[in-house]
């Protein structure tokens, strides 16, 4: 864990922002006491999904599959949830 004055934070943030960006938490200290501790956001990856229509093809080679309409309006719904 890093550790910043709170002096660094007012004079030199730009140094303290790329520890953050780098994921780092850092100890904010006054006087040689730590008062508080600045942690990175948690990001959260984006999800991915499949695209279930080239699954479906692939799992039911024929041209005719009943469950072919679900998996438009389930890409239909997901889409419009964004």
């Amino acid at each position: 864990m890093k550790t910043a004055t709170v002096r660094d934070l007012r004079v030199t943030f730009p140094k303290v922002e790329k520890w953050l960006n780098a994921g780092e938490s850092i100890q904010i200290t006054k006087r040689n006491r730590v008062v508080g501790v600045l942690v990175p956001p948690i990001r959260k990856k984006k999800l991915i999904l499949p695209d279930f229509e080239v699954r479906m093809s692939e799992i039911f080679p024929s041209k005719f599959c009943a469950g072919d309409n679900i998996v438009r309006e389930l890409i239909a719904e997901r889409d419009s949830e964004k």
